[in-house]
């Protein structure tokens, strides 16, 4: 009965997060022009690959670690925050835009929260995080672009990720920092960040590429195009993303075979 309740909450937070993300694109859409649609994508593409490639500890890293009751997640947030101090001085130099700067930390401490939640089986806190980011998407994503303009949406949308903070605050003060971890367990981490970062780079470059060469207006189409299809994969295929995350809860279950300590140094 736990488990159901576990798959309950984490697919209510995957999927009906999922459906506020698409509506609110959605209409976004109706309210910009191609144009400035493809160009917040471009920048949101470059925010992303930027993203991963200062998170040091991903979130499967994350999971895993805590999941086996090794305090490693103020080491791992710790490093990828002084990341993300790199990657805002990067992006100001090279746009000149402090916004882009904190959706990168937005995206990372999302990261790193989401990690430790599955880790430690907290699925209700997982769903509450998840609900949080999501409604205030809208909220500050509209918000700034009715108030402030289109130039802003990108700054609202990374303050939707703050609620995020309280946790890593909490961590910080809770779990010491302890570099002396990482050593021992650099294989793995190497190994999950690299394809990490793969599979962003597979999930975003297409969007980096089409506004140089095709332009702005195109890649505002096809990336509302790639809304539509989530949104149908969504409403459609409920029963796949939740045989996903029974997989998660099977997997980092006390009673589970498949998380023995010699798999993972």
């Amino acid at each position: 009965m736990r488990d159901v309740k576990n798959i309950v909450n984490i697919g209510t937070g995957d999927i009906i997060g999922s459906a506020f993300s698409a509506g609110f694109w959605f209409y976004l859409a109706t309210l910009m022009n191609p144009g400035e649609f493809g160009e917040l994508h471009y920048f949101i593409s470059i925010v992303g690959i930027i993203s991963y490639c200062v998170l040091i500890g991903s979130q499967n890293t994350i999971t895993v670690y805590v999941a086996k009751k090794i305090p490693i997640q103020s080491t791992f947030n710790f490093i990828s925050l002084i990341g993300v101090f790199l990657a805002f001085l990067i992006l100001i130099f090279l746009f000149q835009r402090i916004d882009l700067g904190f959706l990168a930390l937005g995206f990372v401490i999302s990261n790193l929260v989401i990690g430790e939640l599955l880790g430690k089986r907290d699925y209700r806190g997982y769903l509450k995080y998840i609900l949080i980011q999501k409604i205030l998407t809208p909220v500050f994503g509209l918000g700034f672009f009715f108030i402030f303009g289109p130039e802003y949406v990108i700054i609202g949308l990374a303050i939707s990720y703050s609620a995020y903070l309280f946790r890593i605050i909490k961590n910080f003060k809770e779990i010491k920092i302890d570099f002396s971890l990482l050593n021992p367990r650099k294989g793995f981490i190497i190994n999950n960040y690299m394809i990490a970062l793969s599979g962003t780079f597979h999930g975003q470059v297409d969007k980096i590429i089409i506004l140089p060469v095709l332009g702005a207006v195109l890649l505002g189409n096809y990336a509302l195009a790639l809304q539509i299809i989530s949104l149908m994969i969504v409403l459609s295929f409920p029963h796949l993303r939740l045989a996903g995350i029974l997989s998660i809860i099977i997997v980092f279950s006390p009673n589970s075979l498949i998380l023995k300590p010699k798999l993972f140094k």
